[in-house]
């Protein structure tokens, strides 16, 4: 069986507008490297904040 190819992971500062996957941490109930514009843009669409929707998770 092969082993599909996994994309590399690139460390930045900002997201590049062609991200597929934004990871990201979790401490104490506050997300760290979530950038101000994607939070803002997930809150509109869910209704929750990354943070409160990791912690609920």
């Amino acid at each position: 069986m092969p082993i599909p190819t996994v994309p590399s992971l690139r460390l930045s500062k900002v997201v590049p507008t062609n991200t597929d996957v934004l990871v990201v941490g979790l401490v104490d109930q506050a997300a760290v490297g979530v950038p101000d514009a994607i939070d803002k843009a997930y809150a509109k669409r869910f209704g929750v904040r990354v943070a409160e929707m990791a912690v609920s998770l």
